[in-house]
């Protein structure tokens, strides 16, 4: 649990890196203010897509160990109806 919370802080962390990298070498280009926020709410999208997909990757994960560590196949064998034997009339 506390590993999931350490990746997407690092992810945050390397976002926001991104981020003021592209600012400052943008505005030193003459980018608009209005460009930068464009962009910046285009990658906070992402960024939450991305940890959507991450929740559930992971869920999936957790899903698939649980199964494999009680060994259930997942699609167990039905039971077979008996057969009544034909006994003959009198």
């Amino acid at each position: 649990m506390v590993i999931r919370y350490l990746v997407v802080l690092l992810f945050s962390v390397i976002l926001m890196m991104i981020l003021v990298q592209k600012e400052n070498m943008l505005t030193q280009q003459g980018y608009t203010l209005a460009q930068l926020q464009h962009d910046v709410r285009n990658l906070t999208e992402q960024v939450q897509r991305n940890h959507l997909l991450y929740q559930r990757l992971t869920s999936a994960t957790v899903l698939r160990a649980k199964v494999k560590a009680l060994q259930l196949p997942l699609f167990p064998a039905l039971p077979l109806p008996e057969l009544k034997k034909n006994e003959p009339q009198d």
